[in-house]
């Protein structure tokens, strides 16, 4: 009988979980966030700001604020950009996505389009400076 080899690293099961786990850690801050915006918590220290004169600064996710705080890419990119930070090919990751490659090349080329990169070298890195996934 032969035996099967067993998956690890990028490709496996554990390495999606993770993957997956802290995606939905890093939503679950942003909607506190968002929650806590608009129900007004902090507006006391947001208008002691204002009447010091000092700008209001507020989290961002995409790294730049240019979008007021929204993160520029959609969940399922989201998801895309992790399992490229976890070393996952095209091809493994419309495995673990259940999509085809041709769609996964389309994911990619949105997100380097909308973080202005051009590689999956620094997709990882911006994932990695979200704190997406831990090192």
């Amino acid at each position: 009988m032969k035996k099967r080899r067993v998956r690890r690293g990028p490709g496996s099961a554990n390495g999606f979980a993770d993957a997956v786990r802290a995606y939905r850690e890093s939503l679950v801050k942003y909607r506190q966030r968002v929650i806590e915006r608009d129900r007004g918590v902090g507006a006391k220290d947001r208008s002691d700001q204002e009447s010091l004169g000092t700008p209001r600064s507020e989290p961002s996710l995409d790294g730049a604020g240019s979008n007021g705080g929204q993160h520029p890419l959609t969940p399922r990119q989201l998801e895309v950009a992790i399992l490229v930070r976890n070393g996952f090919s095209n091809a493994q990751i419309a495995d673990e996505l259940l999509l085809a490659r041709g769609t996964v090349a389309n994911h990619l080329q949105n997100i380097f389009s909308r973080l202005g990169l051009t590689n999956r070298s620094q997709l990882a890195v911006w994932v990695a400076e979200q704190g997406l996934v831990g090192d």
